[in-house]
């Protein structure tokens, strides 16, 4: 049943079981909106036209490539770095084997001409130039000192890498 002032539906009410108060309501009556242009229209141009202009495009193109470029700058320049520490890493352990070759020699007597004091050898794929040095102490005879030098070129710079140890018979 409709108001007649209003045109909406009336509610009705009931009594349902037990007594309850329930509410029906008629379904209302479906108005449809009058179609309609926009309410501020855009002026209509002869060139207007979706998309990207030529600028915008070539600013978001640089900007990209100029990120593109910092990052992989900083993934060279890591991978430069990790191959100096692997190639130092290797190199000292490697000297620490020599000097320990060097000193189990001199302890057994032997002559300095049984052992190599120089050479090249390859580490991590650089090659790698090593020198030791004995020298006798002044104070005892029996008491000596070892140096090793161990170098590399690594780019534009020469790595160089010391180790002293001292070596008693």
């Amino acid at each position: 049943m409709k108001d007649r002032v209003t045109g909406y539906a009336k509610r009705e009410t009931g009594y349902g079981i037990r007594g309850m108060e329930y509410e029906t309501q008629n379904p209302k009556p479906v108005t449809q909106f009058p179609k309609h242009k926009e309410r501020y229209p855009l002026p209509v141009t002869r060139n207007s036209k979706k998309g990207f202009s030529f600028f915008e495009v070539m600013t978001t193109v640089a900007v990209l490539s100029l990120g593109i470029v910092m990052i992989f700058q900083a993934f060279l320049s890591s991978l430069n770095s990790f191959g100096y520490y692997l190639t130092n890493l290797e190199a000292q352990c490697w000297a620490d084997e020599k000097i320990w070759e060097v000193s189990d020699s001199l302890m057994r007597e032997t002559p300095a001409d049984s052992y190599q004091t120089d050479g090249n050898l390859k580490l991590a794929n650089r090659d790698v130039a090593w020198l030791v040095e004995v020298n006798k102490m002044d104070e005892q005879e029996n008491f000596f000192k070892l140096d090793l030098t161990v170098s590399w070129q690594e780019g534009n710079r020469k790595i160089e890498l010391y180790r002293t140890a001292y070596a008693g018979i």
